[in-house]
């Protein structure tokens, strides 16, 4: 099966911008990568794939033609994948994209606030006792090595 780009160009201009907007996006790249995931297509076939799936969406290729076309390069299942491609298709029509919406933006925080922040986390940890100075007055066990072995009596 050849591909006439003129035609496709024809009929992308002609197209909706719904259909316009859903072959620039990534979508049927990452559908297409998700089965290149589970070993359904190989890799070597994912531009042809990805034009199939595009001269389906704008009704230049019969379902019918892109699966004979996949079974021609000798993808298994091609008619079941091609059914799975067209779904995952399908779902990402239906996901709005806008991007005018606005993302509200957390107020900023200066630096000084930052810090008391910081400052406040840390005299909120309680100190811990590692130097024997650090007891101030609280007493500490002493002893020497050879009390703890048991001053050098033998048993």
């Amino acid at each position: 099966m050849t591909f006439d780009w003129d035609t496709f160009q024809t009929t992308y201009l002609a197209a909706s911008q719904e259909e316009k907007d859903l072959i620039d996006s990534n979508a049927i790249a990452n559908c297409i990568e998700y089965q290149i995931g589970f070993k359904t297509i190989d890799e070597s076939h994912q531009s042809v794939v990805k034009t199939l799936c595009a001269f389906h969406l704008l009704q230049l290729v019969s379902a019918e033609d892109a699966v004979k076309e996949m079974q021609a390069l000798g993808i298994p299942n091609a008619s079941e994948i091609f059914s799975t491609l067209q779904n995952c298709l399908k779902s990402a029509q239906t996901v709005p994209v806008t991007l005018d919406t606005p993302v509200p933006i957390p107020p900023p925080s200066s630096l000084a606030t930052e810090i008391e922040e910081a400052e406040a986390a840390i005299k909120a940890i309680p100190k811990i006792k590692t130097m024997a100075q650090d007891a101030q007055g609280v007493p500490t066990h002493t002893s020497s090595q050879d009390s703890l072995l048991g001053g050098g009596k033998s048993t």
